[in-house]
């Protein structure tokens, strides 16, 4: 794939869910399972990178079982940021960064 083609590609999915990203975000309103399965593996005080965190669920389940984690949520839709920054709130080690 050439690289004009992936960046429309890219720009076509980010526009599409900065234009669906109230609807998205309820339909992603529970835990999925396996989210249960990874809280085993992770070490005390854990860093946790989430490429792609979308409306957050994961970081507020992750926080609602391990406080001590350090967790960073990054996706490209600011709309999506805006939601999960604002289902956080406190001074919990959780940062949400837009990146491309």
């Amino acid at each position: 794939m050439s690289e004009r083609v992936a960046q429309r590609l890219v720009a076509l999915n980010q526009a599409f869910y900065e234009q669906v990203s109230a609807p998205f975000a309820r339909s992603r309103a529970t835990p999925q399972p396996g989210f249960r399965q990874l809280l085993p593996y992770l070490p005390a005080g854990p860093t946790v990178l989430d490429v792609g965190c979308g409306e957050g669920r994961f970081g507020r389940f992750l926080l609602s079982h391990r406080p001590d984690l350090q967790y960073t949520g990054l996706d490209f839709t600011a709309s999506l940021l805006d939601l999960a920054a604002a289902q956080v709130p406190g001074d919990y080690l959780l940062s949400w960064q837009r990146g491309t």
